[in-house]
């Protein structure tokens, strides 16, 4: 099975598409790149993928045991911290939790 696979995702929102006809196979080691103009759908599309919105048709299948998150480019960083410091923040809550249960 791929890391993900997408079919047929579509996102509306009210009597607008945002997302429609979706899809893509990401296998392991690819990588992948989003572009496109601000109101394109990207960070739809991430929240989506990470289960932080839903979705109004198509499948989205991930390999067992995945685990997604993103780093918000919204948020304001500290310039003085690094990349590594900057993903650590935004999973803390994440790893709050598996240190209550391990």
């Amino acid at each position: 099975m791929s890391l993900l696979y997408v079919n047929g995702l579509a996102k509306h929102f009210g009597g607008d598409t945002l997302l429609s006809d979706v899809g893509f196979r990401l296998e392991w080691r690819q990588k992948l790149g989003l572009i496109g103009r601000n109101g394109t759908g990207k960070t739809t599309l991430l929240r989506i993928l990470t289960g932080q919105m839903d979705y109004d048709a198509g499948t989205i299948q991930y390999e067992k045991g995945i685990r997604t998150g993103y780093l918000k480019q919204e948020e304001a960083v500290d310039p003085n911290s690094t990349v590594l410091r900057e993903a650590e923040l935004a999973f803390a809550p994440v790893l709050a939790m598996e240190q209550q249960i391990g």
